[in-house]
């Protein structure tokens, strides 16, 4: 199997971030900057150049933008993607981590081990660490949980490690699904405690969870906080993120539609994570 890459230069972190957003959705994953450009990849036979071409060329009338293709093989692709995947810190007690990086020198509260699978989502985006830093303020010690688009399960696995009982999942990725459970191996967690299914809220017949995660954008969020209050506790809590600050009231409006009240907010690199209360 060969492999696509594209490296775009760009001068925008901001527009940048909505570019991986829209290059994600028609398939691309693994992204990773280098010096302010970033690299990403998409396996050769799911790659449209024509769509692809259409989305960079949108950008590059905005902002000074260039782009290259490379036709990658797999194991130099597996090898270049280890090379550049550095770990995430989050304060002092929490690492981020693949299985090839270790730390005999030093010993954190809460290490989450992801494995690389060329997929989106390894705890380098702003909205990832915002969450985790507000699951780490949270007393989850026996809570039920649901995380809807879990992506490669962080946010669940940092949930389980800060003592909830269960956690419900779900993502409408067959990858996400598949990859999600060989992190919650990697992280010694067992089918009792995590399940995942390929799907959307929607789909979760019935819950009484006491939180519930959602890391998405914002277009999905809006359309699905109605199908969340459903399925939340009393006085249970939804933490959402995949939005910008400025974009806020948008989310908090439709959230108070549902008796969901803003309790907390976390904010980087213009992103949010906003953490709100069943009233």
């Amino acid at each position: 199997m060969n492999f696509i890459t594209l490296k775009v230069f760009i001068n925008s972190d901001d527009l940048a971030e909505i570019l991986k957003l829209e290059l994600a959705d028609i398939g691309f994953d693994s992204f990773w900057e280098e010096e302010g450009d970033f690299l990403t990849s998409i396996e050769e036979d799911n790659f449209n150049q024509i769509e692809t071409e259409e989305i960079l060329e949108k950008y590059k009338k905005q902002l000074d933008l260039r782009y290259e293709f490379e036709l990658t093989p797999k194991q130099n692709w597996n090898s270049l993607w280890e090379q550049s995947y550095e770990p995430v810190f989050i304060g002092d007690d929490c690492v981020i981590r693949a299985d090839f990086h270790q730390f005999p020198e030093r010993n954190f509260k809460y290490e989450i081990v992801i494995n690389p699978k060329m997929s989106f989502g390894t705890g380098h985006h702003a909205t990832t660490e915002l969450c985790v830093k507000h699951l780490l303020e949270l007393d989850l010690t026996g809570k039920s949980i649901a995380d809807i688009g879990c992506g490669t399960g962080i946010l669940s696995i940092m949930a389980l490690k800060r003592g909830a009982k269960t956690v419900i999942a779900c993502d409408v990725e067959e990858w996400a699904v598949e990859n999600s459970q060989e992190n919650m191996l990697l992280n010694g967690f067992s089918a009792d405690e995590f399940h995942v299914f390929q799907g959307t809220a929607a789909q979760i017949a019935e819950g009484n969870f006491e939180v519930m995660l959602a890391n998405i954008n914002l277009n999905i969020l809006l359309a699905e906080i109605h199908i969340y209050s459903k399925l939340i506790a009393k006085n249970g809590l939804l933490l959402l993120s995949g939005f910008y600050e400025h974009e806020i009231p948008l989310i908090a409006g439709e959230a108070e539609k549902y008796n969901l009240k803003i309790e907390a907010k976390l904010v980087k690199n213009s992103w949010a994570a906003i953490l709100c209360k069943m009233i």
